[in-house]
């Protein structure tokens, strides 16, 4: 009879407990919806500080009740309205694994949805709000924004695809200019070559002759470049009156010498 009080005293002592910490639990999830809302005021700009006070309250709500779907629901709220978005991701994923209504699951799910959106994961956006609405087929704010998802991610596969061809044409004129400047190369490196052979070829010549042969060849050449040489008409010129001035010098030299005979001749005495 005793044992049976007991238990009876202790059943009611945990609800009475339970109804304490649930009275509490609601308690800091309304004064944290109470800061949500006001923080959400001005519909231009979250009021960051009143948000995170928010996201406090909910946190002591969650550990007043860590089952409670509301205030671990509302938490990842106001995480996303700080744009922590992986943080309240994984609030509502956390909550997908509850037995809840088909109703909040495909709420949940578009959250998620949101939520990888911002991260601009659009592929896994694309997955959650399908999954939202598998729940909840006639949700239009989850149709609205899986259409969205969806024109996002084709304009960026689209953008992929462009970039991806722009950088096969730059390899492709990078690799044929590559291989125009190795064509060049090869033939100036060809070309250097052939000279080089032909400077050697005539210096091997030129050892072979011998000393006769290569003075015959330094005077041909000589030869060659005084054949080359061309006189103007003005030097020609000069060069015949000088020589006429010469023959006239000759000339009067001649004269004079033969009549210093002459006269030398008519001086002598026969003895």
């Amino acid at each position: 009879m005793m044992k049976r009080l007991i238990n009876i005293l202790l059943l009611l002592l945990f609800a009475g407990l339970t109804q304490s910490y649930a009275q509490k639990e609601r308690k800091y999830i309304r004064s944290g919806n109470d800061m949500y809302y006001e923080a959400l005021d001005d519909s231009l700009q979250v009021d960051s500080t009143m948000m995170q006070k928010a996201e406090v309250e909910y946190r002591k709500a969650i550990e007043k009740k860590p089952s409670t779907y509301e205030g671990r629901n509302n938490l990842a709220n106001s995480l996303y309205r700080q744009k922590k978005y992986e943080e309240a991701l994984k609030e509502w994923e956390s909550l997908t694994s509850l037995n809840v209504d088909e109703r909040k699951k495909s709420k949940l799910y578009h959250n998620i949805g949101n939520a990888y959106l911002m991260n601009s994961k659009l592929k896994e956006s694309i997955e959650a709000y399908k999954n939202a609405l598998r729940n909840y087929p006639s949700d239009t704010a989850t149709k609205y924004n899986l259409a969205f998802a969806q024109s996002k991610l084709r304009e960026q596969q689209q953008q992929q695809k462009k970039n991806q061809q722009n950088k096969n044409q730059q390899n492709k004129d990078q690799q044929k200019k590559n291989k125009q400047q190795q064509k060049q190369q090869q033939k100036d490196q060809q070309k250097k070559q052939q000279q080089s052979e032909q400077e050697k070829r005539k210096q091997e010549q030129q050892a072979q002759q011998k000393p006769g042969e290569q003075k015959k060849a330094q005077q041909k050449q000589g030869k060659k470049g005084e054949k080359g040489e061309k006189i103007s008409k003005e030097d020609a010129m000069r060069i015949l009156k000088a020589l006429e001035i010469d023959e006239k010098k000759l000339q009067q030299e001649l004269k004079r010498r033969t009549k210093k005979s002459s006269n030398s001749k008519k001086t002598e005495k026969d003895w």
